[in-house]
């Protein structure tokens, strides 16, 4: 069963970010139901802080190899051995 979106009182339009307590369309006030609660918000800031940290990580560890430091890029195969391009 799907849920339906929240939507404003004064003028029907859609809320999609529940952040901010006023329409995106008119600027009228959303009721406390729709917007979220000050700790909602602390919490949802909070996982969007952890999940850049995680990805910043993730984006850190694609450039620095397993001993911690950058390695230059030299071109060539993983072994070291240019590709000589032959074979079947």
């Amino acid at each position: 069963m799907e849920k339906t979106p929240p939507r404003c009182p004064a003028c029907g339009f859609v809320v999609f970010n529940r952040r901010y307590p006023k329409c995106e369309s008119c600027g009228a006030a959303l009721p406390d139901t729709i917007v979220y609660s000050p700790s909602e918000r602390d919490a949802l800031r909070k996982a969007d802080d952890e999940a850049e940290a995680a990805r910043r990580k993730v984006e850190a560890n694609k450039r620095r190899p397993e001993g911690g430091f950058d390695l230059p890029d030299i071109g060539g195969s993983a072994n070291g051995i240019a590709d000589a391009g032959g074979g079947d």
